[in-house]
């Protein structure tokens, strides 16, 4: 959470040497080990990853060029086979925590860190594959739980969406969308 109020500061315009956006800056420093970076919310891992990749890419980025290399490689890392994110103690696909994973990779290509083609391929196979057919996505695709159950949401539309879109982003660049001008 200390990295989001961080981050929230920022962008209403306090100075990134504000005591509380210098302490969530050390606090992700910290974070950095020998082995990498490492969470300390294992279980919602993907999510602090992403808060604080956001934090690092809207303060000082070259400045902590490092550790954000570091916290996109846990992110590259935790993909699963499928394409998808999801909690450690599972193997249900997750959209949420696939589009958190993907506006974390998409921060660290913004401060010059490259994510493989493959991770923002796979992402979004994972993505057509589970779409549903009246276009929306669901929280966990194929299973009875959460909001909605396993039907479309519309959140969860909103972040299947983005997770195509940046990913189009880099396997695509720059060619023209269906419908532009070339």
């Amino acid at each position: 959470y200390r990295s989001l109020v961080a981050y929230t500061l920022i962008k209403a315009g306090n100075p990134v040497t504000s005591p509380e956006v210098v302490d969530a800056i050390a606090a992700i420093r910290r974070k950095l080990t020998s082995d990498g970076y490492k969470p300390v919310d294992s279980q919602h891992a993907i999510y602090e990853a992403t808060t604080d990749i956001a934090l690092l890419t809207d303060s000082v980025p070259g400045e902590n060029r490092p550790i954000i290399e570091s916290i996109q490689q846990f992110i590259v890392k935790n993909q699963r086979p499928g394409g998808f994110w999801t909690y450690p103690d599972t193997n249900d696909s997750d959209t949420s925590i696939t589009q958190y994973a993907i506006l974390g990779l998409w921060a660290a290509e913004r401060t010059g860190i490259r994510t493989p083609i493959k991770v923002w391929s796979n992402a979004a196979k994972w993505c057509l594959a589970t779409q549903m057919t009246d276009g929306g996505f669901a929280y966990h695709p194929g299973i009875n739980i959460g909001p909605a159950g396993s039907g479309s949401y519309p959140n969860m539309t909103f972040a299947g969406t983005t997770v195509l879109f940046v990913s189009r982003i880099y396997m695509y660049g720059d060619k023209p969308y269906f419908g532009q001008e070339g």
